[in-house]
């Protein structure tokens, strides 16, 4: 039964499970879906992870999307589940992140900081550029030296 299964420490997972026991709480349809015993939370994760790879390497995705593929994941008996391998999950929290003043102000100094030496690197390889570019078309400049070579 889908709903003994263990999330562990992936809050990710964990989100999921939390909806889908919630969602069968509340719909009665839904809950002999949820409790068919061919498939399990871990299943359902990795399959909204191959999911989620078919996209791309760098994804994001709504609450509403996850949820939506994890329901369709339990709707579905005929799903081929596969393995994915190398995948790292990020949750955005909700909460909002205050900064002291002092947080602020060390932030805007690195800015600053970063954004100065990133000029300085941009500078430095427009100047590299201009003098490669004089260096080759710079015109042969004959010298004393140059006829008494071409003589011999």
């Amino acid at each position: 039964m889908s709903t003994t299964n263990k999330t562990g420490s992936n809050p990710v997972k964990g989100a999921i499970q939390q909806y889908l026991t919630k969602r069968s709480e509340e719909d009665a349809m839904f809950a002999t879906t949820f409790t068919k015993p061919n498939k399990s939370i871990d299943e359902c994760y990795a399959y909204i992870l191959g999911e989620m790879r078919k996209r791309g390497n760098a994804v994001a995705a709504t609450e509403e999307e996850v949820y939506g593929l994890a329901v369709h994941y339990y709707d579905e008996d005929d799903i081929k589940v596969s393995k994915v391998s190398g995948v790292a999950t990020c949750v955005r929290s909700a909460a909002k992140v205050e900064l002291t003043e002092e947080e602020k102000a060390k932030a805007r100094e690195q800015a600053i900081a970063a954004y100065r030496q990133q000029c300085i690197d941009e500078e430095r390889a427009k100047e590299k550029k201009r003098n490669a570019k004089q260096t080759a078309e710079a015109p042969f400049s004959p010298s004393l030296f140059t006829e008494d070579m071409l003589a011999q």
